[in-house]
């Protein structure tokens, strides 16, 4: 039986950093690396570019500031990734992702679907795949390694979460305020009340 192919939105998956931006050109910054507001902007009007053309009355789309946080987080969590695969020695190479795309082509062919409208569902920019195939590969990997270090199956989602989690406070994480705030004890992103300036969590 084939595994059936689903892209898990954005906000569930990448449930993952962020604290406070100083300037508010900056959108995320992750240890030294900025990631300008105008960039996730860029993944914003992508996004809404991209669902014209396909048949949206049957996805649980994200608008507004929903979909401005879920593009902020993939940028953060992108490069917290990045981190824990240079922690954890994991090496994913441009051929690995390219082969991984290539299959979820394929499958979703096979179920009758198309990359382009599973990703207009997932929330996710035709531009940014490479980045959440990289995290999700990252993650895998992780995941292996850990199970064959002898921690349990049930404990496995709970050590990747804990690696994450860690591996961002150790970046001091911050996040322009427009796109909400991180809370370290739920890890995840909550909105807050301030526009101006900025907010870093300590």
């Amino acid at each position: 039986m084939k595994r059936q192919i689903r892209f898990i939105p954005l906000l569930v998956i990448l449930a993952l950093s962020l604290s406070g931006c100083g300037q508010m050109s900056e959108g995320v910054q992750v240890g030294t690396t900025k990631i300008a507001v105008s960039e996730i902007q860029k993944s914003i009007d992508q996004i809404l570019q991209e669902r014209k053309g396909v048949d949206t009355s049957q996805m649980q789309l994200l608008f507004g500031a929903d979909l401005a946080t879920s593009q902020a987080q993939l940028q953060v969590i992108s490069l917290i990734t990045d981190q824990i695969a240079k922690d954890k020695n994991i090496q994913i190479s441009k051929s690995d992702i390219e082969q991984r795309k290539t299959e979820i082509e394929q499958q979703l062919i096979d179920q009758g679907g198309d990359l382009k409208s599973a990703l207009v569902g997932a929330g996710i920019a035709s531009s940014n795949l490479g980045k959440y195939l990289n995290i999700t590969l990252v993650t895998q990997k992780l995941s292996t390694n850990l199970k064959a270090a002898g921690v349990a199956d049930e404990q496995i989602d709970s050590e990747v979460s804990k690696i994450i989690g860690s591996t961002a406070k150790s970046l001091k994480v911050k996040i322009n305020p427009r796109y909400g705030k991180w809370n370290y004890e739920t890890v995840s992103i909550e909105p807050v009340d301030n526009t101006l300036g900025a907010v870093v969590n300590r």
